[in-house]
């Protein structure tokens, strides 16, 4: 299990991904290239939750799919309920009934999304995760056994093959379901613990590659496409895949060793504030800042059209989880009351 300590500094890195993720999309509404960087977050955020659920015990698949999908998918449906509704009044011309339906099957991050919820491929990328991760946990080796090979042989097998459906399939999803996966076996391995040897083995290959991605990124400008030129155009989202799990491993390990933070009670506070409203957070972030509702030029100021923003999500976010802190029973209750007063 993890430590108060190692908690408090999973909440930091949570609310760190939430926030970069927030600011990659208002860098993207001002279409400024650092962009590409701040979206870091969502790869940080999935090596995260594979690394929570990698040291944890699954001894009922059925509780452990209704617990998950309920956390995910309650608020995302509530959310949906609500905004289709706004984006059909008010933008109906530019959706269609497909992209609804690809909504409703969580199946936006495959194809079919609707500008201003463009963000939401994320929950189908999780709902797989949150799939495969029973079976990754069954045909695993018990923790208790000291064989690196059966260990590294069962998953790279595991990966190859998921990366190989992935490719079937025509999905881009491949590097993010294998950011997922690292968290998972690093903690399965390790047991909530990151060894020197992987922290500098990751650090020091991010580095290498960082001169090569900027230059690729921001510098060639040929437009002769050779295949060499195309296989590094295909290496950056592994790369951001890379560059999370380096970023994970090295906030982790440090904030997992510096208690002195959780004294400040001002800082414990907004941490812990916004890590409860996280996913909230992240789920209606977007339609203020990207598409037909974007508050990004609602005045002269940017500053304040931010701030302006920022008070949107933080009341969204409320909302919202109020909402989905509702359970369907106490909602139905009053009416069961009622038809039973009616039938007597």
């Amino acid at each position: 299990m993890l430590t108060s300590q190692q908690s408090f500094s999973i909440s930091i890195i949570r609310s760190i991904s939430v926030l970069l993720i927030i600011l990659c999309h208002i860098l993207q509404g001002y279409n400024n290239l650092m962009a590409f960087w701040f979206n870091i977050g969502v790869q940080i955020f999935l090596v995260m939750s594979g690394f929570l659920s990698g040291a944890k015990n699954i001894p009922n698949y059925c509780d452990w799919y209704t617990k998950r999908f309920k956390r995910i998918l309650k608020p995302y449906y509530i959310y949906l309920i609500i905004i289709i509704p706004v984006f059909l009044i008010f933008n109906g011309n530019n959706i269609s009934s497909v992209q609804i339906i690809y909504y409703l099957l969580i199946l936006q991050g495959v194809s079919g999304s609707i500008s201003g919820l463009g963000h939401l491929w994320y929950i189908t990328l999780i709902d797989i995760c949150y799939l495969i991760t029973p079976i990754i946990f069954k045909y695993n080796i018990s923790r208790k056994e000291n064989s690196k090979l059966k260990f590294y042989f069962l998953m790279v097998g595991q990966f190859i093959i998921l990366q190989l459906i992935f490719l079937k399939l025509g999905s881009n999803l491949g590097p993010w379901v294998a950011t997922y996966m690292f968290g998972f076996y690093l903690a399965w391995r390790y047991n909530y613990k990151t060894t020197k040897r992987i922290k500098y083995l990751f650090a020091g290959v991010t580095i290498m590659l960082l001169p090569i991605i900027i230059y690729f990124q921001y510098f060639y400008s040929s437009k002769v496409i050779t295949p060499i030129i195309r296989m590094i155009y295909l290496l950056f989202p592994w790369y951001h895949a890379l560059l999370g799990c380096t970023i994970f491993i090295i906030l982790f390990d440090m904030l997992s060793k510096y208690g002195k933070l959780r004294n400040k009670m001002f800082f414990t506070r907004s941490i812990y504030l916004i890590d409860k409203y996280s996913y909230e957070m992240y789920i209606t972030h977007s339609v203020y800042i990207l598409g037909t509702f974007s508050m990004l030029k609602i005045t002269k100021y940017g500053i304040l059209n931010i701030l302006i923003i920022s008070l949107m999500i933080g009341l969204s976010s409320l909302i919202l989880k109020r909402l989905s802190n509702i359970e369907i029973k106490y909602i139905l209750v009053p009416y069961k009351r009622k038809l039973i007063r009616n039938l007597q």
